[in-house]
């Protein structure tokens, strides 16, 4: 899919594998805007991300919003560790819930469907 909004990245994340005690983490949560929400829904949900950057988390690298198909998209976060993914969970939930108004149930998931987890391998890109 299309990435309708990116965020630069604090710091650059190893390349290759890496080990337990140096993994990042990344949070993933796929939605689905209202029909009504669609058009403006990239410059909404940039401007909850942008106040999530503004309240400094700890460990926040970066954070991608991705189309993936007609009303469709993938947030993924990029966090130092996942003990930083944990500890700032209480603040994305508090702009997520923001969002609510925006997105519809996705299939009788809820709004969205999230899942998070340290990575365990990183590649480079291609030059």
């Amino acid at each position: 899919g299309d990435v309708v909004y990116h965020r630069k990245p604090s710091a650059e994340a190893g390349v290759g594998e890496l080990p337990t005690d140096a993994r990042p983490a990344r949070n993933i949560v796929r939605l689905r805007a209202k029909p009504d929400y669609d058009p403006e829904f990239r410059n909404l949900f940039g401007a909850v991300v942008d106040e999530v950057v503004a309240g400094k988390p700890v460990g926040f690298r970066r954070v991608s919003v991705i189309n993936i198909g007609r009303r469709n998209y993938c947030i993924v976060g990029e966090w130092a560790s996942f003990d930083h993914f944990a500890s700032a969970r209480p603040l994305l939930l508090k702009y997520f819930d923001q969002t609510r108004q925006w997105v519809e149930d996705i299939g009788g998931m809820g709004p969205t469907f999230a899942v998070s987890g340290e990575v365990v391998l990183d590649l480079p890109g291609m030059p």
